[in-house]
């Protein structure tokens, strides 16, 4: 896991899910690299006191703040994006993408539209550690499967997600924003909702 210690952040979950997937896998080794800011200290000692609870000392390793993070995501078989609450973005994903990782993200946010479930990587239920621990078993019983989604996500950010295509989707959502500000202006008493404030090219007049 790549982030800050936050509960938003859900490693909470990650090290719950870690617990159940060293039944199958007994040497796993969890990475959670990632800072703690002095207001996540009591979240950060929950997660440590939950390590000690379910002898897992030995299998989750905090790193701490790390500017080579790139290095750390290299080392990792999996990428386990775990965020609880949904992310506008999440560039870890693409980062993970880029490096040809399989990663493990929830239905929340972002990865809903970055990924393809099952094809460019695996999506699960935000904050349940079984469905994570399930996803992380199959891909660590079937390396083949892993490398097939690390591919396919690679393919996928070439795609989909260079500076260049990004730069023109941002400025064809301010376009269609800039219209709908003029609208507004102009037509007294006017209001342009969204049926889609992330694709805002699909408008409503009321």
């Amino acid at each position: 896991v790549i982030g800050n210690i936050k509960v938003w952040k859900g490693q909470e979950t990650v090290v719950r899910a870690t617990g159940i997937i060293k039944e199958a896998f007994p040497g796993i080794c969890c990475f959670l690299v990632g800072g703690v800011a002095e207001g996540d200290k009591p979240y950060y000692e929950r997660i440590k006191a939950l390590c000690a609870e379910n002898n897992l000392d030995d299998n989750v390793i905090f790193t701490g703040f790390q500017e080579n993070v790139l290095d750390f995501m290299n080392m990792m078989d999996i990428v386990i994006h775990p965020s609880i609450e949904p992310e506008p973005f999440g560039i870890v994903n693409l980062e993970a993408m880029s490096l040809r990782k399989p990663v493990i993200s929830t239905t929340i946010g972002a990865p809903v539209e970055i990924f393809e479930n099952g094809i460019s990587g695996i999506l699960v239920d935000a904050g349940q550690p079984q469905p994570l621990a399930n996803a992380c078993i199959e891909l660590l019983k079937s390396p083949e499967k892993a490398r097939e989604l690390g591919e396919n996500a690679y393919l996928r950010l070439r795609a989909n997600f260079t500076l260049q295509k990004m730069v023109g989707r941002n400025e064809e959502n301010y376009r269609v924003r800039e219209v709908a500000d003029m609208v507004e202006e102009i037509v007294p008493g006017s209001k342009v909702t969204y049926a889609n404030d992330a694709s805002p090219d699909i408008r409503n007049y009321r």
